[in-house]
């Protein structure tokens, strides 16, 4: 981006704005969306939102292991961090500022898939090798029944958009214009703010799976948080909810297949380890604390809380070990 690191942090301020002003038309399209689709905002925030905010962490990552083995570090350190942000970042400081903010129908078991998946990552990760190949499509494979799972589990569970149909919005095509260039500008700020973090992350001397796991995943889950912000000024905790589980989908299922499979293309070898399987242990306590709280009515302040002290646990045991 720049050559100094003043100049990457213009860029990453520049980044955030471009972020802030996109999400809330992305989120306010979304919500159109899901009501003339007739699905619930836990469906429209997992398939819609949470598929478009992923989009950072699909091309960081697949740029990354291009550029060989310690590339392959930093993706899956990014996807795990983008995890772990979504829920002990994200979830929990909007859960803080918000409040109580009240837990929408069906949501329980969107967080269950989305729990499931992460397992399913953690364990193939945990694994390793012998062949990518399997791992990839494995995942490939997983993802495409959790996708119809979101949808199926989404039945019956419609609900109406609180916007005015007299508005240029509400039609159909102005839902989809506004939808679609909101996520352009989403995954735009976000590339900027994502180059802008490794240029600074380079800069200060940090390296590997750490820089994906911090710099990184915090920069791609920005799009998470602002349009988080976003749906929650609209009081949309559906569509807050089920783009964090939608995004945590994504990122363990689509791309982690992703990184698997170009790391292979790439014929980069055997990797002694991906990530400390701490690390990838905290991330699935992180989904499973997240399923127990779904569960309830409402996300308290202090379940905010112990989200947030589990992602330091997880940050520090991250470099406790040294992957980097």
């Amino acid at each position: 981006m720049a050559d100094s690191l003043t100049g990457n942090v213009v860029w990453l301020v520049a980044g955030l704005g471009v972020l802030g002003l996109a999400a809330d038309r992305f989120v306010k399209g979304a919500a159109l969306l899901a009501s003339r689709l007739g699905v619930s905002k836990v469906v429209a925030g997992a398939l819609i939102i949470g598929l478009g905010t992923s989009a950072p962490e699909l091309v960081v990552s697949v740029l990354a292991v291009w550029q060989g083995t310690e590339g392959t570090k930093l993706a899956v350190g990014n996807i795990v961090g983008s995890n772990m942000a979504n829920l002990g970042l994200v979830l929990a400081l909007l859960a803080l500022v918000w409040g109580r903010f009240a837990i929408p129908r069906g949501t329980a078991r969107q967080a269950a898939l989305s729990l499931s998946g992460v397992s399913v990552f953690a364990l193939v990760a945990a694994i390793g090798q012998p062949s990518e190949w399997i791992w990839g499509a494995l995942l490939v494979l997983c993802l495409a029944v959790a996708m119809r799972g979101v949808v199926w589990l989404g039945k019956g569970f419609a609900t109406q958009s609180s916007e005015t149909p007299e508005t240029v919005e509400s039609t159909a095509f102005g839902a989809w214009t506004l939808t679609v260039l909101g996520l352009v500008g989403t995954v735009a700020g976000a590339h900027v703010v994502v180059e802008s973090s490794i240029e600074i992350g380079e800069e200060l001397g940090w390296t590997g799976g750490f820089v994906g796991f911090t710099l990184v995943a915090v920069g791609t889950s920005l799009p998470e948080l602002v349009t988080g912000a976003a749906a929650a000024r609209r009081s949309q905790w559906g569509l807050i909810i089920g783009n964090l589980l939608g995004s945590n989908l994504f990122n363990s299922l689509g791309v982690g297949a992703a990184v698997f499979l170009v790391h292979l293309f790439k014929d980069l070898g055997p990797l002694d380890t991906f990530i400390d399987n701490w690390v990838l242990l905290g991330m699935v306590a992180a989904s499973l604390v997240t399923l127990l709280i779904m569960g309830t009515k409402r996300v308290s302040r202090w379940e905010a809380a112990s989200m947030l002290a589990l992602y330091g646990l997880v940050l520090w045991r991250m470099a406790a070990a040294a992957i980097v």
